[in-house]
């Protein structure tokens, strides 16, 4: 049944009428479609399509806020009375037309209503609020009392936590600074030594957790946190191996290969051991790309003549730098000095 309330200044007139009116239907189905569509957290007025919502909470009234009709003073000292009772008298105080259904407001509900010289908004608010219900006030002037969504008349979950102790499977040993994350968040935290952690404020619902660590095996589980609760996820980690960069000796110091632009040959001393040589550049010779080593003549102990890619240089030497140990070392050119 639907129930319409009016007012002309004395004795309010119910009008009981089955849901047959075209006009009173759309709008109805209008504002059900524009609740669903943008839900009012924690708001008493929305503008939605062409209306105000007013959306009744435990808080006083935002007066400031509400249209001018819902700014009237009015009152009234009701104690203990229904809440069909309760919105005949705010309307006939107020002269206001309010269209509703009893499927959607508790009627036979207890409410009390003390307001003095207060606003209508006031009124309407001890009488409806926890009702689960919204006024739908139009440009127009008509009002209608709606079902509030979802969103509103269930209560916000709470976060939790998830806690944990990572191992070694070997030994069970802790795992220290072991990363743990919630997969999809930027929530994370550090193991400690003994292997524990804690991650805070997860949401509510089914997570993925990871755990990671360099030299260690990544692994991961999915618990579902409970509202203001907490869930153990424990892990224990295969230790593996980790291949790092590798490390190239140049002239005055290390790099990483991957950093590196120039081009490096490298001649092992155990290479060398095979060789019967008398000095650096016969050792070698033939084993350096882009090294060109000469022998001037064929007698023993002759120096040799080493160019790095050909000849670089008119007026200067083409003799490569030699740095033994981080010095450099030019060699003679009579070949005193070989090495």
């Amino acid at each position: 049944m639907q129930y319409t309330i009016s007012s002309d200044g004395a004795v309010p007139r119910f009008h009981y009428a089955k849901w047959r009116s075209t006009v009173v239907r759309a709008c109805v189905v209008s504002t059900l479609a524009a609740l669903l569509a943008a839900p009012a957290w924690a708001q008493q007025f929305v503008a939605r399509q062409n209306a105000v919502v007013v959306h009744f909470t435990d808080a006083p009234a935002d007066v400031a806020s509400a249209p001018a009709s819902l700014r009237l003073p009015i009152t009234l000292h009701l104690r203990d009375v229904s809440v069909e009772r309760a919105l005949g008298e705010v309307v006939s105080a107020a002269k206001l037309s309010l269209t509703y259904s009893r499927a959607v407001v508790p009627l036979d509900r207890t409410v009390s209503v003390n307001v003095e010289n207060a606003p209508v908004i006031e009124a309407l608010r001890q009488t409806l609020s926890g009702a689960n219900v919204e006024l739908w006030i139009s440009d127009e002037g008509t009002m209608a009392l709606v079902p509030a969504p979802r969103a509103q008349q269930r209560r916000r979950a709470e976060n939790g936590s998830v806690t944990g102790r990572v191992t070694q499977v070997e030994g069970g040993q802790p795992i220290v600074s072991v990363t743990v994350t919630v997969a999809g968040t930027r929530l994370g935290a550090i193991t400690g030594d003994d292997g524990q952690y804690r991650i805070a404020n997860v949401p509510e619902g089914s997570h993925v957790i990871y755990a990671q660590r360099i030299g260690f095996g990544r692994d991961s589980q999915t618990v579902v946190v409970p509202s203001g609760g907490t869930v153990a996820a424990n892990f224990a980690l295969h230790a593996v191996g980790v291949q790092l960069s590798p490390v190239v000796a140049i002239g005055y110091g290390t790099a990483e290969r991957r950093d590196l632009t120039g081009s490096v040959a490298s001649v092992s001393s155990e290479q060398i051991r095979q060789q019967p040589v008398q000095n650096v550049q016969q050792a070698i010779q033939g084993r350096a790309p882009g090294v060109q080593i000469t022998q001037a003549s064929g007698q023993p102990g002759a120096p040799a003549a080493v160019r790095i890619r050909g000849g670089n240089s008119v007026t200067a030497g083409n003799e490569p730098l030699y740095v033994i140990d981080g010095v450099p070392v030019q060699s003679s050119p009579d070949g005193s000095n070989n090495f």
